[in-house]
């Protein structure tokens, strides 16, 4: 299944409802942390989303893998605040968002190491794509297919949609092609 928007990314859905819960834990702390830790909590918490819907609409495949490190930074920020909410003695089901912020980390994670594997094979030219992170032709270089090195198949037909899709929808899941990855 081809994904179309970032909404349908598992990693997305997860740290979407990760930030959901972070606003009902911190509208149980002290009053008194509305402008330190509960300011911090949130921005976090709704940074993973925002930079993986950021990513996923990026064409270049350098931008997307920034957005994607920006967003796995913020889970462990965010996972240093359950930490430090459980050290304050403030209550919260620290088990429950330690794990499943370990569980973020790993799917934002792979994300990333997805999308770094695709870079470091489009800049060693392993797999024919062009900068933005192509793929091509099931492992045939561009000269192979006759293309000119400055205008790979995107630039001149336009098989991909503006947002760049064909993300991966979790840590684990599908095939190469499914996750964005080229084949060989």
């Amino acid at each position: 299944m081809r994904v179309e928007n970032f909404e349908q990314l598992e990693v997305w859905q997860k740290a979407h409802a990760m930030a959901l819960e972070v606003y009902k834990l911190t509208s149980a702390l002290p009053e008194e942390e509305e402008f330190g830790l509960i300011l911090r909590m949130r921005k976090a918490a709704c940074d993973v989303p925002a930079n993986i819907a950021n990513g996923f609409e990026r064409r270049q495949m350098i931008a997307k893998l920034s957005l994607y490190r920006d967003a796995r930074a913020a889970v462990e920020e965010l996972r240093y605040y359950f930490i430090l909410c459980r050290d304050l003695g403030y209550t919260i089901e620290f088990e429950k968002f330690a794990q499943g912020g370990e569980q973020l980390a790993r799917m934002v994670g792979g994300l990333v190491g997805s999308i770094a594997r695709v870079e470091s094979d489009n800049r060693s030219g392993r797999y024919g794509g062009d900068r933005r992170g192509g793929g091509g032709g099931g492992g045939r270089d561009r000269r192979d297919r006759g293309e000119r090195r400055d205008r790979g198949p995107r630039d001149a037909g336009g098989e991909q949609g503006e947002s760049g899709g064909g993300e991966q929808t979790g840590a684990d899941s599908g095939s190469a092609s499914d996750r964005g990855e080229p084949t060989e």
